[in-house]
């Protein structure tokens, strides 16, 4: 559907990069990949294991016509300069 055409109902009145919140008691939160990169840490003398995350933000693509939906990354460049780097997707994928 980011072709600008929609693969259920053939209309090009697409609505795109809409932003997606996922809402809980305290607030809104951006749906998004998590990805970690373990490090080491000392805490009171020993080796501990922290996880650095980095967050990459879902988007959607919207058909005005008949409501069809797709999610897609909405950073892509950034989320494989960061595997790249070392980072891993979190297991269970979006955060």
């Amino acid at each position: 559907m980011r072709n600008g055409t929609c693969p259920k109902c053939g209309s090009n009145q697409i609505a795109h990069n809409i932003p997606i919140a996922d809402r809980n008691e305290y607030a809104d939160k951006e749906v998004s990949i998590r990805v970690v990169r373990p490090t080491e840490s000392k805490f009171l003398g020993m080796s501990v294991a922290v996880a650095n995350a980095e967050y990459i933000p879902m988007r959607l693509s919207l058909c005005g016509s008949c409501g069809y939906a797709e999610m897609y990354c909405g950073d892509m460049p950034k989320l494989l300069a960061l595997l790249q780097q070392g980072y891993r997707l979190e297991q269970g994928g979006i955060g």
